[in-house]
């Protein structure tokens, strides 16, 4: 369905239908025998830049969010710039999807689906808890170590549910490796 319905941005700048490369299909095989196995996926992902795994991320959580009801997606990212590249990941997705769901609310970095009563939302780690009085049914934390205020913002949005999915792309500098294990162990 992938093919079909979503597309992607290439390094070119053009514009082509989603297929997943080499890596981001070892990242699917591995999440989905974790699915299969325990009925839910829980990844810390190390991972190198420009690797299309966040766009694989956005395009597995948008596909769970606009085809599914009471589905939630919480995304938070580093800094600004970085939200702003994920949510028009995930806008272009909805733009040219041709089976694209109703959209109530489409504001600077959430899409509400609201026949479906599911939202797809990018944050920005600042000093606020990003996260904190919702109901997340998937997460995924960008760049983790690199956010301002990491044990508050990690805290306000697994805390939302229990059964979370979690990915994190936390990069790949050792402050990074030491950054997440202090994470996941929280």
């Amino acid at each position: 369905m992938a093919r079909e319905c979503l597309r992607i941005r290439t390094k070119a700048g053009t514009f082509v239908p989603f297929e997943l490369n080499p890596g981001q299909e070892i990242v699917h095989a591995a999440l989905e025998a974790q699915r299969l196995n325990f009925g839910w996926v829980r990844a810390l992902i190390l991972k190198q830049r420009q690797g299309g795994i966040s766009t694989y991320i956005a395009g597995r959580y948008y596909h769970r969010t606009s085809m599914n009801k009471g589905v939630n997606t919480y995304i938070l990212s580093h800094e600004q710039s970085s939200s702003d590249a994920l949510f028009s990941i995930v806008d272009r997705f909805q733009r040219n999807n041709p089976f694209a769901p109703h959209v109530g609310t489409s504001n600077v970095k959430e899409l509400v689906f609201d026949k479906l009563e599911s939202s797809y939302q990018v944050a920005t780690a600042g000093a606020q808890e990003g996260g904190r009085g919702r109901s997340i049914s998937l997460f995924h934390g960008s760049e983790a170590a690199f956010w301002k205020n990491a044990p508050a913002h990690f805290a306000a949005s697994v805390q939302a549910k229990v059964t979370i999915r979690r990915y994190f792309c936390p990069g790949s500098s050792r402050r990074t490796t030491r950054e997440s294990r202090r994470l996941a162990s929280s």
